[in-house]
């Protein structure tokens, strides 16, 4: 299988064996970040298709999503792509334990720690270590610099996820 990171915040980057993914478009890298950030829930391909293209007739929105998914096989390898996601006939599901996700750990560590029981924050080494780490993930924006444009569900999408990160 191999390792999978994916860097989230600041610009996108997907990482897959040590070496840069390379994709063929904004929606593949789009698609890729909105199953990331929902990891183990599977999505329906129509709702996938009508978020990346909401002004197309569904059969040309179903048409490119596949075409879509077999590009994002294509930059990640199929192996890897294989091990990542669950693909069939109705849904897609990104497998949250295959891949290293930046902006899910700095979530994970940031609730872990609002929900440990410690009398103190600052006193707590526990919680000081895990919010040192999601400081270290932080490397900015959630895709900083990032804009699927003709997608305005994407985008609404995309920019509460940026505010949920922000107030962690």
């Amino acid at each position: 299988m191999g390792e999978i990171e994916l860097r989230l915040l600041g610009p996108f980057q997907a990482i897959v064996n040590g070496e840069p993914a390379r994709f063929r478009s904004d929606k593949v890298r789009a698609l890729l970040a909105f199953l990331a950030l929902s990891p183990d829930q599977p999505h329906r391909r129509e709702s996938l298709a009508a978020l990346l293209w909401p002004d197309m007739p569904d059969s040309v929105a179903h048409n490119n999503l596949r075409k879509s998914l077999h590009r994002l096989k294509e930059s990640l390898g199929e192996v890897a792509a294989e091990s990542l996601l669950t693909i069939d006939r109705q849904s897609v599901q990104f497998k949250g334990d295959v891949a290293r996700v930046d902006a899910t750990a700095l979530s994970r560590n940031v609730e872990v720690c609002e929900s440990h029981a410690h009398r103190r924050l600052h006193t707590c080494q526990e919680c000081l270590d895990r919010l040192n780490e999601a400081q270290a993930l932080y490397r900015g924006e959630l895709l900083a610099g990032f804009a699927v444009s003709d997608s305005i569900g994407f985008e609404e999408w995309l920019a509460l996820q940026r505010e949920r990160l922000q107030q962690q």
